[in-house]
């Protein structure tokens, strides 16, 4: 195997993706209005967004408090110009969709997550597990919270209109 190929499946594998998906809900949760779940569509946004190297930096550098508008925004500045790569958000969830799934599947399996019967996903625990956690899984974990965290703030509808996506 590759080197480069190494390094695709360290970060775009089901396991870290399941635990990306747990901090998303849990981050969805916590600032819901009336402390809500997530829909199951909205766990497809995660791995597209967080594990793709331009939304990830775009993500990193919004506050938390700034929210998805800020972020969606920022591909769309004269100074960054990358419209591109969040019109091609769409095609990328599409692509991604195996890996996604396998990772909600792990989430489920593994107890971080609950599908409930309505299609909404609760997280079995607010707590991080307990092993030592390498800093640029935790970097990510945080940033899969944070876009949980603006995604709880929205209407499905008003999601789909900031990334320029359907569901």
């Amino acid at each position: 195997m590759s080197e480069l190929a190494r390094e695709v499946n360290n970060v775009q594998n089901p396991a870290l993706g399941a635990f990306l998906i747990w901090s998303f809900v849990k981050g969805y949760n916590q600032s819901h209005a009336s402390k809500g779940f997530p829909p199951l569509q909205l766990l497809f946004l995660v791995l597209p967004i967080v594990l793709h190297r331009q939304t990830y930096e775009l993500l990193k550098s919004t506050q938390t408090t700034s929210g998805l508008k800020t972020f969606s925004g920022k591909f769309s500045k004269s100074s960054i110009s990358q419209r591109d790569v969040l019109v091609s958000l769409q095609p990328r969830i599409i692509l991604w969709r195996n890996l996604s799934w396998a990772s909600i599947q792990i989430a489920l399996a593994n107890n971080l997550i609950v599908l409930e019967l309505e299609g909404t996903v609760l997280p079995i625990s607010q707590d991080m597990p307990k092993p030592k956690i390498l800093s640029p899984i935790k970097n990510l974990v945080r940033e899969s919270e944070k876009l949980g965290v603006w995604c709880g703030q929205l209407s499905l509808s008003e999601i789909g209109i900031l990334l320029h996506i359907q569901f």
